[in-house]
């Protein structure tokens, strides 16, 4: 049986080169910000499930950007982007 795409060595290594740069953005921001703190706790959980391209990347820094008041969660941001972006 063969795996699930997934779980090619390629795309093992786009979750790690993803998990990188989480990691590596987070350092560069204020690390008590509540939303920081939730995006490592789900880390794992996010790359699993997100899209593996630099879209998804590119998403994730700009919500680390946005105000530490905002309430939105990463991933309403990011289908509130994808909407945005269908709509443009």
């Amino acid at each position: 049986m063969s795996s699930p795409i997934w779980c090619t060595h390629n795309k093992i290594q786009q979750i790690l080169n993803i998990q990188q740069k989480i990691e590596k953005l987070s350092e560069r921001i204020n690390a008590t910000n509540p939303k920081i703190r939730n995006l490592k706790a789900n880390c794992d959980d996010f790359v699993a499930a997100a899209a593996f391209d630099q879209k998804t990347v590119f998403l994730i820094y700009k919500y680390l950007q946005t105000p530490a008041s905002s309430t939105r969660t990463l991933y309403h941001f990011i289908l509130d982007s994808q909407k945005q972006s269908r709509n443009s």
